[in-house]
């Protein structure tokens, strides 16, 4: 059926478990849609959800035999999901949050309120929208403290750095100032010390610290200890004494 009048915006016939301070990409909840509208017995939806430059985002997750599928993207009722004898009906289905990053979504509610009367004649339809954010987790890092457990080495030798007070949910890499290479392998953050190995130095080197939360949220941590290597002292040899001596001499 379609209804003979234009479409009615009515508040509120969407409400879900999503949280006031919005979605959390890859999390399920739960939608629920109402269609109610006096005098009428049967009702039937279509259900889109879209962001912000209107592309269509799906996702929808039909946890009961009153709701199914129009096609990748949107749902509606099924055969025996219409019937609303007290005059009002619901639908419940699931949606999972799209990836990080796809920002703020709009929900499109379109409901067809009917009086069965096998005509179009005296249907309404209704449409509403629930806007929703994406939650955006801040981006904390503290600048906790980086320090060389030895700032003097000779040639070919090596010490640590260690990071105190390291953050958990936080991954750290040392890496060379100078050419920002990494060394050795990034580790996790536990709330203790981290302690990373040098490698063999040759030659005075200064390291820096990166950590890590996700893509959209890295720290460069301020101290940045200098390791100075010595070069290994030349040995000189003189002789004291004679310095001519015949051939068998001593």
């Amino acid at each position: 059926h379609g209804g003979n009048n234009s479409p009615a915006t009515v508040a509120n016939l969407i409400s879900s478990t999503i949280p006031a301070e919005g979605y959390t990409p890859g999390t399920t909840y739960t939608l629920t849609l109402t269609g109610d509208y006096q005098g009428r017995t049967k009702y039937g939806f279509e259900l889109s959800v879209n962001n912000s430059t209107n592309a269509s985002l799906g996702g929808f997750v039909h946890t009961n035999t009153a709701t199914k599928a129009i096609n990748t993207k949107s749902a509606t009722h099924s055969n025996n999901g219409t019937a609303a004898p007290s005059g009002s009906r619901t639908w419940t289905l699931d949606w999972t949050a799209p990836a990080a990053g796809t920002g703020n979504v709009t929900f499109y509610l379109v409901v067809n309120a009917t009086n069965s009367n096998g005509s179009s004649a005296g249907d309404v339809v209704l449409k509403s929208t629930l806007a929703v954010s994406e939650k955006i987790d801040p981006c904390v890092i503290n600048d906790v403290s980086v320090s060389a457990d030895n700032v003097q080495l000779c040639q070919s030798a090596s010490t640590t750095i260690s990071v105190g007070n390291s953050q958990s949910g936080i991954s750290y890499q040392l890496k060379n100032a100078a050419n920002d290479a990494n060394i050795g392998a990034a580790q996790n953050g536990s709330g203790n010390t981290l302690v990373f190995n040098t490698g063999t130095l040759s030659t005075s080197t200064t390291f820096k610290v990166q950590a890590t939360k996700n893509a959209n949220c890295t720290l460069t941590l301020t101290q940045k200890p200098t390791v100075n290597v010595s070069n290994d002292p030349v040995p000189t040899i003189s002789a004291s004494g004679t310095t001519a001596f015949c051939q068998g001499d001593s």
